[in-house]
């Protein structure tokens, strides 16, 4: 969860700007049929792999996990190089003879997202043309 939550600190501004860009070109294009994207989550364990995890070693210190772990775990770990790769990225100066400026992409913190508390507005007291004629209505009415 630690490499998910990084990634999505470090990817936040560019998600954004693809889901404004995406609904734009939708905008744009309403006939455009666009392929909709896949996940790149691992598919779900089988009831085979489930019976590889379940079954004992027959000598307990030699212990292997199945080769489908393992591939997950290599995997995890080139995810979690990728994004400290992206991180680790620098802008520099314009001058080379100058340090460089900081992070390319930098972890911000996640905004809060609550509303934007205001004070409510002041009544507006009705004009006296309106009193007037709310006033003969009410006569009228009577």
């Amino acid at each position: 969860m630690d490499d998910r939550r990084a990634w999505e600190a470090a990817t936040e501004p560019q998600r954004r700007l693809a889901v404004a860009a995406d609904t734009e070109l939708r905008r744009r294009n309403p006939e455009m049929r666009i392929e909709p994207l896949r996940s790149a989550e691992p598919e779900e364990v089988t009831g085979e792999q489930r019976a590889e995890l379940d079954a004992l070693p027959e000598e307990q210190h030699e212990y292997q996990p199945p080769a489908w772990v393992r591939e997950l775990a290599e995997a995890r770990k080139a995810f979690s190089d990728k994004i400290a790769e992206r991180q680790s990225v620098m802008e520099p100066h314009e001058d080379a003879d100058y340090e460089d400026i900081g992070q390319a992409f930098p972890a911000w913190e996640p905004r809060d997202r609550d509303a934007v508390l205001q004070p409510p507005k002041p009544p507006i007291p009705p004009s006296g043309r309106l009193a007037e004629r709310e006033a003969e209505a009410g006569e009228r009415e009577l």
